[in-house]
């Protein structure tokens, strides 16, 4: 407080008003790092993808916590063998973030770019290895093929032709995250031997 004189004599009191402090920001939640804090919040985060354009897809092998479409594409949360996340691909991360923070997000709609490319990969690799599983060597269609790493992702193994085949969806969860070399006996244990009407 400061005490003056006007131009007529008058005290004058005037308030000098203390800074105020900032107030600290909300702690940011962020997303899970182990499968057990991801199970907390599965069953609500699965819902508010699905209220936001998303759609929950099947993993394919045993390390993929979750699959999900995301607003660049295909995410997938991936676990260790201890439980522990260890990564986030295509703005899954961003997504779960958005879930906890309770922030705008949208996933892509999925139309016929994203049915073209799907298209466009199966014709390649059927073109190269045959529309066979690359495990057990049954017939596949656009439909029910999933895409196999030889190389998986976790082990660095990149998204392109050379490291891509074609395999049914229960033989490429089974193949999970082995080595190329038990890829390869995964399938000619399944083959019996032979590898006939297909790659490896």
């Amino acid at each position: 407080m400061t005490d003056g004189l006007n131009a007529a004599g008058e005290v004058i009191m005037s308030f000098v008003a203390k800074p105020q402090r900032q107030p600290r920001a909300p702690k940011t939640p962020r997303p899970p790092m182990s499968l057990a804090d991801f199970e907390k919040i599965r069953k609500p985060f699965e819902e508010w993808l699905v209220g936001h354009g998303s759609a929950i897809l099947a993993t394919t092998n045993i390390y993929e916590t979750a699959r999900f479409l995301t607003d660049i594409g295909i995410g997938v949360v991936y676990h260790n063998s201890a439980g522990k996340i260890t990564h986030w691909t295509n703005g899954a991360n961003r997504a779960c973030a958005a879930f906890l923070n309770r922030e705008p997000w949208r996933a892509v709609v999925r139309g016929a770019r994203g049915n073209s490319k799907k298209k466009h990969l199966f014709n390649t690799l059927a073109a190269r290895d045959g529309a066979n599983c690359v495990y057990c060597g049954c017939g596949l269609t656009i439909d029910d093929a999933t895409i196999e790493h030889f190389v998986a992702v976790t082990h660095g193994g990149p998204d392109h032709p050379a490291n891509l085949t074609l395999a049914c969806r229960p033989h490429n969860t089974e193949a999970g995250h082995l080595s190329v070399r038990e890829k390869v006996e995964m399938a000619l244990r399944l083959r019996g031997g032979g590898m006939a009407g297909g790659v490896l």
